[in-house]
């Protein structure tokens, strides 16, 4: 959405190559942070009801919530060329190849660290989802994977699923059940056009 709006040729092409490098990327909102950290509110608990007797009172109880803060971690790197290759070569091409090359490689590792980010292993970073996750939110498929399986998946999301993730090998195993039960499977489109599987309306997004 930013690089619709963005007038500035060199930045339009990097946000359009870390949206194309990284589906993740692709589908993640973003918003502007003042300062060098976010802080939300996490639901713990939302409290209980009851039915009550005419004339009677109601016993209190208040849903509850966990402060959490989040330090921002920077990414980056730098692009440079050398002056022997300014003085021989073309020197736009030049700079768009290594700023191309380098805007890869950020959407690549900011990937990898969404899911494998360890702040414990390298402070600088943020910790990714295999941190985050919860054992309730989890299944164990034990063998194959099942329909079943998939189905469970999804319930364990709260308020339903944004995108399922998954890594190649991954999406060949969940290939091969939508091939016993093709009814399941549906076909749309990501943001350049490029043809994705959803599985109960769920995109599903193929990650090296």
């Amino acid at each position: 959405e930013a690089n619709k709006l963005n007038k500035e040729v060199l930045q339009k092409a990097v946000v359009e190559t870390f949206a194309r490098t990284s589906s993740i990327l692709e589908n993640l909102p973003f918003t502007t942070v003042n300062g060098n950290s976010y802080s939300y509110n996490v639901e713990t608990g939302i409290g209980n009801v009851e039915f009550r007797p005419i004339n009677g009172s109601y016993v209190e109880s208040t849903g509850t919530s966990e402060r959490k803060t989040e330090t921002l971690a920077i990414l980056g790197g730098e692009a440079k060329v050398d002056k022997y290759l300014v003085a021989t070569a073309n020197l736009t091409d030049l700079r768009a190849l290594e700023v191309e090359r380098k805007s890869k490689a950020m959407a690549k590792t900011f990937t990898d660290q969404f899911i494998n980010g360890d702040v414990a292993a390298n402070p600088n970073t943020f910790d990714g989802l295999k941190k985050r996750v919860t054992t309730e939110q989890t299944i164990n498929a034990g063998g194959e994977l099942t329909l079943t399986d998939l189905h469970e998946l999804l319930d364990k999301v709260d308020g339903g699923a944004d995108a399922i993730i998954v890594s190649k090998s991954m999406k060949r195993e969940m290939q091969r059940v939508f091939d016993m039960h093709p009814s399941y499977v549906q076909t749309g489109t990501d943001a350049f056009g490029r043809t994705i599987s959803m599985f109960n309306d769920v995109k599903i997004l193929t990650v090296d």
